[in-house]
């Protein structure tokens, strides 16, 4: 059995790059990748946050 590939690869962001018609020069995909990692720590967090079906809506930002 084989360790799991970490997510994003390389291949992931040069077929997302594809999809968008961008070019990403090489020298970028480490930083893209490490964001894009950062990011999915972020929705997990938002994810994993409880909230009861029962919660009021924020119908908008109030200062």
């Amino acid at each position: 059995m084989t360790a799991p590939q970490p997510f994003p690869t390389h291949e992931d962001v040069q077929g997302l790059a594809r999809q968008l018609n961008l070019d990403v020069a090489p020298e970028h995909l480490p930083g893209i990748i490490e964001n894009m990692r950062i990011l999915k720590q972020y929705s997990d967090l938002v994810y994993a946050f409880p909230l009861s079906d029962h919660c009021v809506p924020a119908f908008g930002y109030v200062p």
